[in-house]
């Protein structure tokens, strides 16, 4: 055995005089560690394709951008280089050259053309990298793609950019319809992480002044269990409902679409004695637990 790898398939059609395909010629094997190692531009299926994007791509010849079009071909993961459809790789290379502009978090999926996996690549300031954030994007393709399983490939260079490579692996000649654009949004959300998101609802909805206030005051408030049960959307109308019963000391009640272990409306509220309370805090709340369908928020007691 060469490597532990899925085989590589080459089909090689075959005509009569007339132009109709008579038969294939198909070699399966491995392609040698040779194809990996040269440059993109050294290996002739290669070169023609790579050719064939940057003139369709239009980029000033030997220009600032044409070289990054070309160092991101001459980087992009092998196996897809080679597999994938022109119109395809004229879109994703667009897009990861616009990332070198623009940092920011971006999934480009493929399909594969007989339907036995998805390709998502997957871009991340490279500061953001970790397992747990890996784990997670591996755990919503997963799931979002109907996949038997995911594998995944890491590169961190010296860009400020990390790129994951994860393979959705479908049963072979299903296509499953799916949002492309939610898939990306639902990624960035795993690399912004809670707090980050809360404050980019928060900025947007109240402005950077006053939004910045309500984060300040009440982010350390927060406990994880509630951050594991509420949006950051949803966290931002809480926040306001906190701040108007710490300044009125009245009680303040919001109707959420919080549901119990059986689907079933649970509802369940208590006076919680601080803003940690208010928010789902066991610690906080006392034997009576806020799971329900209601969230409280009062001013905290008086010592």
């Amino acid at each position: 055995m060469h490597r532990s790898a899925y085989l590589d398939f080459i089909g090689v059609k075959c005509y009569d005089a007339s132009g109709s395909i008579v038969g294939v010629r198909a070699f399966v094997g491995l392609y040698t560690s040779h194809v990996y190692h040269v440059a993109a531009t050294d290996v002739p299926l290669l070169r023609r394709k790579i050719a064939a994007v940057r003139e369709d791509v239009g980029f000033l010849p030997r220009s600032h951008r044409d070289k990054t079009l070309l160092n991101v071909l001459e980087t992009y993961p092998r196996d897809e280089l080679i597999e994938i459809a022109h119109d395809d790789l004229i879109r994703i290379a667009r897009g990861i050259v616009s990332l070198y502009e623009r940092e920011q978090v971006r999934v480009f999926l493929r399909d594969d053309a007989w339907g036995r996996y998805v390709s998502a690549i997957v871009y991340m300031p490279r500061d953001r990298f970790d397992t747990i954030l890996r784990e997670r994007i591996s755990s919503l393709l997963c799931e979002t793609l109907v996949a038997e399983r995911v594998d995944f490939f890491v590169m961190l260079g010296e860009s400020r950019l990390a790129r994951l490579h994860f393979i959705a692996r479908t049963p072979v000649g299903t296509r499953y319809a799916y949002d492309a654009g939610a898939i990306e949004r639902q990624v960035a959300r795993i690399v912004r992480g809670w707090s980050d998101e809360l404050k980019q609802n928060l900025v947007g909805h109240y402005g950077e002044e006053r939004g910045n206030s309500l984060l300040r005051r009440y982010a350390n408030e927060l406990p994880l269990s509630y951050q594991e049960r509420v949006t950051p959307a949803s966290a931002v109308s809480d926040l306001e409902r906190l701040e108007a019963a710490e300044q009125s000391g009245r009680v303040e009640v919001k109707l959420s679409a919080a549901q119990g272990d059986d689907g079933s409306p649970a509802p369940e509220t208590v006076p919680p004695r601080s803003p940690a309370a208010a928010f789902g805090d066991p610690a906080g709340a006392g034997k009576h637990g806020t799971h329900g369908a209601f969230r409280a928020a009062v001013q905290p007691a008086q010592e």
